[in-house]
C-alpha cells in the first residue's frame, strides 16, 4: 500500500535486551505513535478535513490505549514460548493488535 512505512522499528533500546512486559507495553506504544504518525501525513495529503475531523481523533483514541494486554499477553507468550534477543517481531505484533482492538471499539459503536 502507497505511503505505509515499510517497516516501523520499536525504539533500539527496548529491542537489543529482551524487555520486561512494562517495557513492551511502553514500546508498543512509540510504534504506535510511529504508525499512527505516518497514516496522518498521509491522510492530510489526501482529505484535510478528514485527517482533521476524523484520522486525528481515531488516532488519539489509538494513543490513549488503556492497559494494552494484549500487548502484555502477547510478550509473555512470546518470552514463555523462549523468545529472547531481538523483540521487534513481537513488539510489533503488539501494536497490530492494539490496533486491531481499537478497530473493534470503532465497529462496535459505530
Amino acid at each position: 500500500m502507497p505511503g505505509l512505512p515499510s517497516a516501523v522499528a520499536p525504539p533500539a533500546d527496548l529491542v537489543a535486551e529482551p524487555p520486561t512486559a512494562s517495557q513492551a507495553t511502553e514500546a508498543v506504544g512509540a510504534v504506535l505513535r510511529q504508525i499512527l504518525d505516518e497514516r496522518l501525513r498521509h491522510c492530510r495529503t489526501v482529505d484535510p478535513v478528514f485527517a482533521q475531523e476524523l484520522a486525528t481523533r481515531l488516532a488519539a483514541l489509538v494513543e490513549r490505549g488503556g492497559k494494552r494486554l494484549r500487548t502484555a499477553f502477547a510478550h509473555c507468550g512470546w518470552r514463555a514460548a523462549g523468545g529472547s534477543g531481538d523483540a521487534t517481531t513481537v513488539l510489533r505484533t503488539g501494536a497490530a493488535l492494539e490496533l486491531l482492538q481499537a478497530c473493534a471499539l470503532v465497529h462496535d459503536d459505530v
